[in-house]
């Protein structure tokens, strides 16, 4: 299972962070919203929020969904 996943995870860690370069560096070419550090932040917060949501709602939190 290691060798396996020796196979995927470092191409998709450099992937990720690629991807989070980048959309620092257009986001201060932009110059949207702030600067790209403040959307990639923003964009960190909203995805786990997000997980936090679907975590509760897979756990069948009733009083958390009301």
């Amino acid at each position: 299972m290691t060798r396996y996943l020796n196979g995927y995870v470092p191409v998709a860690a450099s992937t990720g962070g690629a991807v989070c370069a980048l959309l620092g560096v257009a986001g201060d070419m932009c110059g949207c919203i702030g600067p790209g550090q403040g959307i990639v932040t923003a964009m960190t917060i909203v995805y786990q929020l997000f997980e936090v949501f679907a975590r509760e709602r897979e756990n069948g939190a009733a009083a958390f969904m009301m």
